[in-house]
């Protein structure tokens, strides 16, 4: 296993840190609507994606 590569895919297709954008609606209506169907989101911290993907 030593001789195996270390490496990660990162596909986030959100970051938290937009979910702001979403406030206002999230505090009138309790949810939050977004245009993608039945796609799954994944909510990513980008305080802590970010910093590794440089590395």
């Amino acid at each position: 296993m030593s001789d195996s590569p270390v490496w990660t895919h990162l596909r986030p297709n959100m970051l938290m840190q937009n979910m702001r954008w979403f406030a206002q609606m999230i505090a009138e209506n309790g949810v939050f609507y977004n245009c993608v169907g039945d796609t799954k989101i994944s909510h990513v911290d980008g305080r802590i994606v970010c910093p590794q993907m440089i590395l």
